[in-house]
């Protein structure tokens, strides 16, 4: 029997501080692979969680995105800001999920190594998210 994974979370940092609102889980082999390529944009406030996930790119996306590396507890472990088309970004040792932002977010949400990111619930069903925030 497996556990109903949330489709939308919202994440905020140790520091009290909402780091995004509007987060979709990617953890199915389908979703992970797919990321946010095919994606005009990536609106502030909104990211991609991709757990399990060793390493990101960035090929055959229009724009750059901020990438956060963590440890099974939610602990940032590298922040790789500002990503362009085209590029890899390699996972620390340790890595247990991603959390892609848009470039700058992380920068103005003030996330740095070692902080905390939790999440909380928005929506459990899947028809929820069809379409929501992520321009195709």
């Amino acid at each position: 029997m497996s556990q109903k994974t949330p489709s939308i979370v919202t994440i905020h940092s140790s520091r009290g501080r909402l780091v995004a609102d509007h987060v979709r889980m990617a953890r199915r082999f389908g979703e992970r692979l797919r990321g946010l390529l095919g994606t005009r944009c990536l609106p502030g406030g909104s990211g991609l969680w991709i757990q399990p996930c060793g390493s990101v790119h960035t090929i055959g996306m229009r724009y750059a995105i901020d990438v956060v590396f963590m440890d099974r507890a939610g602990m940032i472990l590298r922040v790789l800001r500002n990503l362009r088309p085209g590029r890899f970004g390699f996972a620390p040792r340790g890595c247990v999920a991603v959390l892609e932002l848009r470039a700058g977010e992380c920068d103005s949400r003030g996330l740095a190594e070692g902080d905390q990111l939790s999440t909380s619930v928005v929506a459990d069903n899947e028809t929820s998210i069809q379409g929501a925030r992520y321009e195709r």
